[in-house]
């Protein structure tokens, strides 16, 4: 009976220890993420990760990115190539003629040109009426706001209805990953330029409630194809009906640049994505923004989002996740057998795979995307965090009368 006592309040004091151990690492490495640090020694080290995410793992390794639910949805794209604005404008013009059910124009026309051409132009834009949605580029943003927007001379548009910011969240040779369903503008709301075109194509005459249940919150983009796997149409093929130009009807049809007709590389408006096969130490952009545009509209066709848990949910699993591999950590700690660096070792190597594996198993099943770098860390740096935890053990000890399994030891 008294050794399963003592059994038993080993148990309860390991069990103390590890959740108390937990919370130690949490907090120590959340300071340690708001501390203002800055060595150039980190450097190398920082500009190999800081682009870095877990899903591109999955993305560039593991899924199928076969867009098999593509083809059968709405969604055309144009290439406009270097085609000048008369060309444009004319493509336009017989888009026009097969009644597609909403235009996104992702080009941006800053400035004035040939004024009989430019009259072509808007002219041509103008037709459309409620169903297009012209791109706007926000060239000045903290968060969710929006500053300014890059003037347009081409169209003369004034209603916020028709347009749609064209933005992704990122530097320029980031990842794109992420981006905002609205953002607000001097005390209006603009949707983006994928969100604007999914709400006219469901032809809602509610598009404001879309905007008031829709918060200005990041949005994960559901990537769900490459750009070979969206019909994609150049001018000529459209000027000269050298395709079945039936297939416009109804559609969501997405007119941009995605390519020079002359088949050299272009990066102009060409990012980085997670379906980049090279998921570190990316050399060449992977994806047109005009394509971009077109998963984030599949995800709202599939009614398919991806979500992150509320940051106070992600604390708590955090730590229990640490508290859990902790147990067995400490456990092996308390007994200095002679295996015992080899165990924590493969304890760490284990716990970091799990973690991956359940990740992606969220991410692929639910949608569910947790920041796992937490978790990756607190176990990665488990050894010296031990330490630190158990010399404020011993400290606070002297003051306070509790047990613990550093102090039994003694």
């Amino acid at each position: 009976m008294d050794v399963k006592k003592k059994n038993w309040s080993f148990v309860k004091v390991l069990l103390r220890d590890a959740l108390l151990c937990a919370s130690f690492i949490y907090f120590v490495l959340l300071g340690i993420q708001l501390l203002p640090f800055n060595s150039n020694w980190f450097q190398p080290a920082s500009n190999a990760f800081k682009d870095f995410d877990w899903s591109d793992i999955y993305y560039s390794q593991i899924k199928n990115v076969a867009g098999e639910n593509i083809q059968d949805q709405q969604i055309v794209v144009v290439n406009i190539g270097d085609a000048d604005r008369e060309t444009i404008a004319n493509t336009l013009l017989k888009i026009k003629e097969y009644a597609p059910a909403v235009l996104g124009l992702d080009i941006i026309f800053n400035t004035d040109k040939d004024s009989a051409t430019d009259k072509l132009l808007d002219s041509a834009i103008q037709c459309f009426g409620k169903q297009i949605v012209v791109a706007c580029y926000a060239d000045s943003t903290l968060g969710n706001n929006i500053y300014s927007i890059q003037p347009h001379a081409i169209p003369k548009l004034g209603d916020d209805d028709n347009l749609g910011y064209v933005n992704f969240i990122g530097d320029e040779n980031q990842t794109i990953r992420s981006y905002y369903k609205i953002q607000n503008f001097r005390e209006r709301k603009i949707s983006s330029f994928a969100f604007n075109n999914f709400i006219k194509f469901k032809n809602s005459e509610k598009s404001n409630v879309y905007k008031e249940l829709n918060t200005s919150v990041e949005s994960i983009i559901p990537y769900e194809a490459y750009s070979e796997h969206y019909t994609t149409l150049s001018t000529q093929e459209i000027l000269n009906a050298s395709v079945d130009l039936n297939l416009l009807k109804g559609k969501i049809v997405l007119i941009g640049f995605c390519g020079s007709e002359n088949g050299m590389t272009v990066i102009d408006d060409k990012h980085f994505t997670p379906l980049n096969e090279n998921y570190a130490g990316k050399s060449l952009p992977d994806m047109y923004g005009i394509y971009i545009h077109a998963n984030i509209i599949s995800g709202y066709l599939n009614n398919f989002k991806i979500q992150a848990p509320s940051r106070i949910l992600q604390i708590i699993a955090c730590i229990l996740f640490i508290a859990l591999f902790l147990l067995l950590y400490l456990y092996s700690e308390s007994q200095e057998h002679v295996w015992q660096n080899v165990v924590e070792i493969l304890l760490q190597l284990f716990f970091g795979l799990i973690i991956l594996i359940l990740a992606i198993y969220f991410f692929s099943s639910f949608g569910i995307k947790w920041n796992i770098g937490e978790m990756i860390a607190a176990i990665a740096l488990a050894e010296p965090l031990v330490g630190f935890y158990r010399i404020i053990i011993h400290y606070l000890s002297k003051v306070y009368s509790f047990k613990s399994i550093f102090i039994d030891e003694e």
